[in-house]
């Protein structure tokens, strides 16, 4: 679905929660190697929330909220910042 509305813009989508012992170093230097600068965060799945929860834990200024739709169980849009 992302890729319907991506307007053929590549994107990459994580499938599974973070395998134990991950780090935000090793999240960062993942998404920094597939050029990823934007994250999209969802309430149904929650899958991106504990990648988020990994980064703001450990960088909470590498992350910066620039949209948010909805009340009860909000998407948000993050932009990832250099360090």
């Amino acid at each position: 679905m992302a890729f319907i509305y991506s307007n053929g813009k590549e994107f990459h989508g994580y499938y599974r929660s973070p395998e134990p012992g991950t780090t935000a170093d090793s999240v960062l230097n993942q998404l920094d190697r597939l050029g990823v600068q934007y994250i999209v965060q969802d309430q149904i799945f929650g899958t991106m929330s504990n990648y988020l929860q990994l980064i703001g834990t450990t960088y909470p200024t590498r992350l910066k909220l620039v949209y948010q739709v909805g009340q009860d169980r909000p998407a948000a849009l993050y932009e990832i910042l250099p360090r």
